[in-house]
Formats: structure tokens, C-alpha cells, sequence
């Protein structure tokens, strides 16, 4: 849900950040690429997959592909702090009390030390 968010939000020309976690392990796929755990290309697996798999669904929530260029993605671990440059944040975490709590407190510390606005 969180990627069609962004795709809505880039269709009216709004720059998103758009955040998940980092995969747990190294999958078939990302081992046979030469992948290794510190590659951004598998820490942004999971939000870069389900970016995709918005941008191709039918019908897409992109009014036109060239519009996701609007959403920069990023895990939680490496990329909390670059929330700072934003100026909405929307929390589309699974509905699990614990996650949200969790996720919530990291935002919070993010803001505080990453912010102007202490």
C-alpha cells in the first residue's frame, strides 16, 4: 500500500521517500547476481520490488511511468535520517502494534537528532 501511496503523491509532482526494511537473508536470485548484503541493491529489495510492482499493475497508480522519478526508496536502517528532508511523513507499516511501536521510536530518534527544529 505504501508504494501506491507514493505513486499518488508523485503524480501531483511531490518528491517521496519511500522506506521499507532490509531483506533478513540473501535469496537464490541476489547470491547467483553476486549480491552481498552490504549492496543496496539488496537492502532496497523489498521497497524497490513493490515499487515495481505498482509502477506494472493494471491499472497502474501512476498517470505516467516517467512520474515514479518523484519517489527516491531506501531502507529503514541506512536511510531513516533522510526523512529530515521532507516535509510529510505517512506510516503505512503492517498493522502489528509492536512493528508501529518500534518503527515509530526510530522516527522519533531520527527527527530529534537529524532536525533543525529541536
Amino acid at each position: 500500500m505504501g508504494s501506491r501511496i507514493a505513486c499518488h503523491f508523485a503524480n501531483i509532482g511531490v518528491n517521496v521517500l519511500l522506506l521499507d526494511i532490509v531483506p533478513k537473508e540473501l535469496s537464490t536470485d541476489d547470491i547467483k547476481s553476486g549480491l552481498t548484503t552490504e549492496k543496496p541493491d539488496f537492502r532496497n529489495r523489498i521497497v524497490n520490488s513493490s515499487l515495481q510492482a505498482a509502477i506494472k499493475s493494471n491499472p497502474s497508480p501512476l498517470y505516467k511511468k516517467s512520474l515514479a522519478s518523484f519517489i527516491a526508496t531506501g531502507n529503514f536502517t541506512d536511510n531513516m535520517k533522510d526523512i529530515t528532508g521532507y516535509d510529510w511523513i505517512i506510516e503505512v507499516v503492517v498493522e502489528n502494534l509492536d512493528i508501529k511501536k518500534k518503527y515509530s521510536k526510530k522516527l522519533k530518534i531520527s527527527l530529534t537528532r537529524n532536525s533543525c527544529y529541536e
